[in-house]
């Protein structure tokens, strides 16, 4: 007799290895990818951080704020680029600084020949200005005998001398309410009423035109001269503007500068003399003497002067 032994398998069992080991396979190659992409996220943050610094650095100083530095401990690229990036930040400032320091001495400069209104204007682009003002009191300065004291001084004394009356001058008018508009060698001209209006225009240029009778004279006291002022005041209607293109002037005309101009020369004597429309306007005309008359628009007014 013959015996046989039939042994037998299922392709599950025959295969059970195989699946394992592709499962685990699998799951590794899962945890790597997983493994790999949490640390090239992590990665990715701290080389971008970097990055990000810089933009957020970037961002504020085109916002304006130019004093930004970034701080970098590395010595790599990202390193050299916030050292760049810093000396960049630092040469802005100091050239916005430069800037603003510059235009500050133009607008300084700007404010100290022509109003605050008119060099606003000037700034913004505007190349023809000019406005009429109406009820303004015209006041003309003429210095004589300044040229004789002079004779004898050299050139930066008598510039020094000149500066130091025309500056007691703007003192005064500053006080009185009264707007200098340009400043000649000899020569003075001002108005009140032009930039800021006012009732009493008349009576603040009279007292102004005082003033400066009472600075030259303590002038002449202090440096044994002999300078005499002429001041012709007149009110009415004036133009004032800018003059020029290359070389911007702010000026005044009109028919009240022309007169207050004829007036200050009319005796050709020192002394402080207004038109009949200036008196009219004077709360008090105590201490006011005729002394000639002058021909406005075809019609003839008195000339009268401060005693």
């Amino acid at each position: 007799m013959q015996w046989v032994l039939v042994s037998s398998i299922t392709s599950a069992e025959a295969f059970a290895p195989v699946d394992e080991f592709t499962r685990n396979i699998a799951l590794a190659i899962l945890a790597i990818i997983v493994a790999v992409s949490l640390l090239s996220l992590l990665l990715a943050q701290v080389f971008a951080r970097p990055v990000r610094t810089l933009v957020g650095a970037v961002r504020r100083v085109a916002g304006g704020d130019l004093g930004v530095e970034v701080t970098s401990r590395t010595r790599d690229e990202f390193g050299d680029l916030s050292v760049a990036f810093n000396d960049m930040s630092r040469s802005l400032q100091v050239k916005q600084q430069l800037i603003d320091e510059q235009r500050a001495e133009t607008d300084r400069l700007l404010l100290s020949v022509m109003p605050e209104k008119v060099a606003r204007r000037y700034r913004e682009g505007e190349e023809t200005i000019a406005e009429n003002h109406q009820d303004v009191t015209v006041v003309y300065a003429d210095l004589a005998g300044f040229d004789d004291f002079a004779a004898g001084l050299g050139t930066e004394r008598e510039l020094s001398l000149l500066n130091e009356l025309m500056r007691q001058f703007d003192d005064a008018a500053s006080a009185a309410g009264v707007e200098k508009v340009r400043t000649l060698r000899a020569g003075y001209l001002a108005s009140c009423g032009l930039i800021v209006p006012r009732v009493d225009s008349a009576r603040r240029t009279v007292g102004f035109a005082v003033q400066l009778a009472e600075i030259v004279a303590r002038f002449n006291a202090q440096h044994d001269a002999a300078i005499a002022i002429r001041v012709g005041i007149d009110s009415g209607t004036v133009t004032s503007g800018l003059v020029g293109q290359a070389s911007i002037a702010y000026d005044m005309w009109g028919d009240a500068v022309n007169v207050a101009n004829r007036v200050q020369a009319l005796s050709g004597r020192p002394g402080i003399f207004l038109t009949q429309r200036v008196r009219d306007k004077l709360p008090d005309t105590a201490g006011l003497t005729q002394v000639g008359e002058i021909e406005i628009a075809g019609a003839t007014q008195s000339v009268w002067q401060v005693s």
